[in-house]
């Protein structure tokens, strides 16, 4: 199954994801913007 959150907050509650994954995923958001 493909785990696609829908915002950052979703992503930061799936199960092995730590804090160092979602702010390298809010850095790769912003430099897409």
């Amino acid at each position: 199954t493909r785990i696609q959150p829908r915002t950052l907050g979703q992503a930061s509650r799936i199960p092995g994801i730590t804090p160092a994954d979602v702010a390298v995923l809010m850095v790769a958001i912003r430099a897409r913007q």
